[in-house]
């Protein structure tokens, strides 16, 4: 199942870089966890 973060509810983004692969984590304010990768 996704799980769409809106910018409402966001608290922190970050994401890091590495050989093509992209790792993306935030949270929203409920403290939700959210992980996100992208092999390109």
């Amino acid at each position: 199942m996704n799980t769409i973060l809106s910018k409402e509810k966001l608290q922190h983004l970050n994401s890091i870089t590495h050989e093509g692969k992209v790792a993306v984590l935030a949270t929203d304010v409920d403290t939700h966890l959210f992980k996100g990768l992208n092999f390109t």
